[in-house]
């Protein structure tokens, strides 16, 4: 798909953030407004599975105490015709001044 279009690795980070470079703006307003259509069905299907991806996140080094809370977190809900949002409950890993929720 990069080749597609000309894009690079960094337009690519770019976008995973929900954004456009304006190489990618002037290309879309330019004289390739035809293929605009094709660039949308491709490009917000691969940041949407991106997005839900789940990451591994490896902790180095950490000072401080270590302790387990229990707090919420409002998720949404589009199936739900009552309530478009729910508050769960998480368990977060608090390491000094840093929190990490633990799934």
């Amino acid at each position: 798909m990069p080749e597609l279009w000309g894009f690079n690795d960094s337009d690519l980070a770019f976008n995973r953030l929900g954004k456009l470079t304006e190489k990618q703006n002037a290309f879309l307003a330019g004289e390739h407004k035809t293929q605009s259509r094709v660039f949308w069905a491709s490009v917000v299907p691969v940041y949407l599975m991106r997005a839900n991806r789940k990451e591994v996140i490896a902790v180095q080094r950490a000072e401080g105490t270590a302790r387990y809370t229990w707090g919420t977190k409002r998720v949404r809900t589009p199936t739900s015709s009552v309530h478009s949002y729910e508050d769960v409950q998480v368990l977060h890993l608090n390491l000094g001044d840093r929190k990490f929720e633990v799934t």
